[in-house]
């Protein structure tokens, strides 16, 4: 009877063994999840400055915006025109391939009212003043004169070639008026206004 009594009990823990169900492996879920952004062109002035040793300019007016440069003495005592130089320093920055460009607005400076000239004597004075202007871009840069050509129409325009990357450095334009000991400039307001421009590729 002992035996018996052992050998059910040994049946019954066989079988309840036999009944636990087996554990499957768990499945994951997965997603990529690419991060972007699409980042502008673009080309900036941060500061500008009068580089020392400017000749017979001064400065009206410095801004990122505009700048304002006058002749201090335009003509001498026999009213020819006195040579005049100044340097602008322009920190600069541009993050792609960029380029400079210089453009006259009038081609000269010229007066701003018109000057009414005897014919007979008009070839001995002088109604507009010309001017070279010049950007140093890194390595590249550009040139312009009015005087080019028996003078600049108005919008004409350097285009330097392109810096074929990001660049932060100083953009240094330079304008210079030559003397003329031989013609005299007649009386008025003369101006121009010079664009220059940093563009991006």
């Amino acid at each position: 009877m002992k035996q018996v009594s052992i050998g059910w009990r040994t049946s019954a823990l066989l079988a309840g063994l036999a009944a636990v169900p087996v554990m499957a492996w768990a499945q994951s879920a997965t997603q990529t999840l690419p991060v972007q952004a699409q980042v502008e062109r673009f080309c900036k002035f941060n500061a500008v400055a009068l580089q020392s040793g400017a000749n017979n300019f001064t400065p009206s007016s410095l801004g990122l915006a505009s700048s304002i440069m006058t002749v201090t003495t335009p003509i001498d005592a026999d009213g020819h025109l006195v040579a005049a130089n100044f340097t602008l320093n322009f920190a600069s920055t541009c993050n792609f391939a960029s380029r400079v460009t210089l453009t006259t607005a009038k081609g000269a400076m010229k007066p701003d009212s018109a000057i009414l000239l005897n014919p007979a004597t008009a070839s001995a004075f002088a109604t507009r003043i010309d001017y070279t202007a010049s950007a140093v871009w890194g390595p590249t840069g550009a040139n312009l004169n009015t005087a080019f050509g028996g003078g600049a129409a108005p919008g004409t325009q350097s285009i330097g070639s392109y810096y074929g990357s990001p660049i932060s450095d100083t953009l240094a334009v330079t304008i210079t008026i030559n003397n003329n000991p031989s013609t005299v400039v007649a009386a008025g307001h003369y101006s121009d206004v010079l664009t220059i421009a940093l563009e991006p590729q």
